[in-house]
């Protein structure tokens, strides 16, 4: 993912008394997005406690006062925190939120993608008719068929290239309710 990223709380006034609504904010645009884990997969990271090798996309805030926080994402919950923790750094890769969710649509969009491949290449490319069953007009389908996947091909990798791409997002740090 590139260089960590760290929010360092401005020297000054107490956390939160700087904004008119009681919490701390910044932006945030990165190189690029945390690795797609399947959600299927996740209780295998359980058993085999991989995700930081995998995919490591960190919240590092230094500078809170010693207390729990909620970090939201575009407005949508991401987690609770200690701020301990998000002093050391947090792994947002499997959180909530849509960082996590722009990243499964890569994954999703992907699988679909190699699905239409597979049948491309399995189901009409390598597909062998018996020898009374050819005929220039099976060809002919079969090539029309091969021309329509492949442009769904392409149409998929097109919205992969779009959708892959990281956006700027707005981290807001707030101090969770006892």
């Amino acid at each position: 993912m590139g260089e960590r990223q760290e929010w360092r709380l401005p020297r000054g006034l107490p956390f939160g008394e700087r904004t008119a609504r009681g919490f701390e904010h910044f932006e945030r645009a990165d190189d690029a997005l945390p690795m797609p884990i399947d959600p299927k997969a996740e209780p295998a990271l359980k058993l085999a406690p991989v995700l930081d090798e995998l995919s490591r996309y960190e919240l590092c805030v230094k500078g809170l006062p010693a207390g729990n926080y909620e970090i939201t994402v575009d407005g949508d919950a991401a987690g609770k925190f200690a701020s301990d923790d998000l002093t050391k750094g947090c792994n947002l890769t499997l959180k909530a939120g849509p960082i996590t969710a722009q990243a499964r649509e890569v994954l999703r969009l992907v699988f679909e993608k190699n699905n239409v491949f597979f049948h491309r290449w399995r189901e009409v490319q390598l597909f062998a008719f018996p020898a009374w069953a050819q005929s220039p007009e099976v060809e002919s389908k079969r090539t029309a068929e091969l021309e329509k996947l492949d442009r769904q091909i392409a149409e998929l990798e097109t919205q992969i290239n779009s959708v892959r791409q990281p956006k700027l997002r707005h981290f807001e740090v707030k101090r969770a309710a006892p």
